[in-house]
């Protein structure tokens, strides 16, 4: 029995597991460099992306907080313009 050097998945008859072999082929086939810009554009968030994401759950989490009361502003003045017209 051996261990996938990719996942440390144990395998039988090679060093890379079958899922891992997919990743291979896809370097053999686009390269690496295009295999890695990909993996690091889609899969992993850079700093901008996650501050996005932080201000996203914070804001949806103060509008589901019922003990907040929004003060009038603006977009209440919006809302009554529209109901008035």
């Amino acid at each position: 029995m051996l261990d996938c050097k990719v996942c440390g998945e144990t395998v039988y008859t090679t060093y890379i597991c079958k899922e891992c072999n997919i990743i291979k082929d896809a370097c053999n086939l686009y390269g690496r460099d295009v295999v890695i810009n990909c993996i690091k554009s889609v899969l992993i968030r850079d700093d901008k992306q996650r501050q996005f994401k932080i201000n996203k759950a914070n804001r949806e989490a103060d509008d589901n907080d019922t003990s907040y009361n929004k003060p009038e502003g603006r977009e209440s003045e919006r809302l009554k313009n529209k109901v008035n017209k």
